[in-house]
């Protein structure tokens, strides 16, 4: 660290790489500090059931990466692919699934027989009003899972991309979802929790031994306070439920675990440093978004801290978009243009000042 730096980046993960990337390319001298002795943040790739198995323990999919950013950075040339995700795919219990297909006709019709099967007293007109104006301040856990094999569903047993290769939702109703939150905010951890789940190893199979398989489970809601007071002996149980909700419509998937890492709000602010083990780095409720985020008057990633900028998942654009730290740059480098300025033009306008009078 000896020698003075034009800029330096707190914080080496996946924003603050590309801050620090943009940076170097402009000719500014970069430092990057990290607190972890691997850099990533929450978009980290890591090895938690030994070297044949590669996860993201935190983040499991990519979201809108700018392709000019990836060009820009040339991510490519150092193994940056982008694996299509298949559509949605939520089985339930009774053995019934709704499928989202990329088709649109395909979709409208597989909405409508599902709805058909639905009671429309469980979805009240002022429902999904509530539900757009909800502020969840309940802990997210994330669960990865070494597979033997892939599930099988009851309600589509055969090996399908467009299924295995999808986002599999783990979700009965609405009501399933609420009740889960509501045990959340009443200080218990969800007793049928809400999952997103993806298989990564299905697209690529350098993620696991031959046969095996990765998978993630991004998992709701268990109280926000575990992340300053965890209970272990009831996050094991909250996973062990998770999995056997998994069972429940993919009979024998229990058997099929190997191994599973369980990361709750604590270890996410204890290790990833994601405060309150929030993953967005502040909620995503309407009075923190857009010219609010991270703060109303500093949403330009400025900081009232003249030289000090912000670039994380708490400002506009946040998630694994990369977006943040390359419009960070844009701002820094345009106030150091401003400086230049201002620094040649001072002299120019104190001389005029000075310049006597024409006669």
């Amino acid at each position: 660290m000896a020698g003075a730096r034009d800029a330096v980046i707190v914080g080496g993960g996946h924003n603050g790489l590309v801050a620090a990337a943009y940076l170097a390319r402009s000719g500014l001298g970069t430092l990057v500090c990290e607190r972890r002795d691997v850099i990533g943040g929450a978009a980290v790739s890591e090895h938690p059931f030994g070297p044949e198995y590669t996860v993201t323990s935190l983040s499991y999919v990519v979201s809108l990466l700018s392709p000019s950013l990836v060009r820009d950075l040339g991510l490519a040339s150092f193994g940056y692919h982008v694996y299509p995700q298949g559509p949605y795919f939520a089985p339930r219990a009774d053995g019934r699934a709704l499928r989202l297909p990329y088709d649109p006709a395909a979709r409208r019709a597989e909405i409508a027989r599902f709805l058909r099967l639905l009671d429309p007293a469980v979805l009240p007109p002022d429902f999904l009003d509530d539900i757009r104006a909800w502020q969840s301040r309940s802990g997210t856990v994330k669960i990865n899972l070494a597979l033997d094999r892939l599930p099988v569903f009851t309600s589509h047993p055969e090996l399908d991309p467009q299924v295995h290769g999808g986002t599999i939702v783990l979700a009965e109703s609405l009501d399933d979802i609420e009740n889960a939150f509501q045990e959340a905010v009443s200080g218990r951890p969800s007793a049928l929790p809400f999952a997103d789940i993806c298989i990564p190893s299905v697209f690529d199979d350098s993620l696991a031994p031959a046969g095996h398989h990765i998978m993630s489970m991004f998992t709701q809601w268990v109280p926000h306070g575990y992340a300053d007071r965890p209970d272990a002996n009831a996050l094991a149980a909250y996973a062990d439920r998770m999995i056997a909700r998994m069972e429940t419509v993919a009979p024998g998937f229990t058997d099929s675990v190997l191994h599973r890492q369980v990361i709750g709000p604590h270890q996410m602010q204890q290790e990833y440093g994601l405060i309150g083990g929030n993953i967005f780095h502040g909620e995503l409720s309407l009075g923190q978004m857009f010219h609010a985020r991270p703060a109303a008057g500093y949403a330009d990633f400025r900081t009232p801290v003249r030289g000090l900028y912000q670039a994380g998942s708490a400002t506009h654009g946040g998630g694994v978009t990369g977006i943040p730290g390359r419009n960070a740059v844009r701002q820094i480098l345009a106030d150091r243009r401003v400086a230049r300025w201002r620094q040649r033009a001072t002299p120019r306008l104190t001389t005029t000042a000075q310049a006597p009078p024409r006669s």
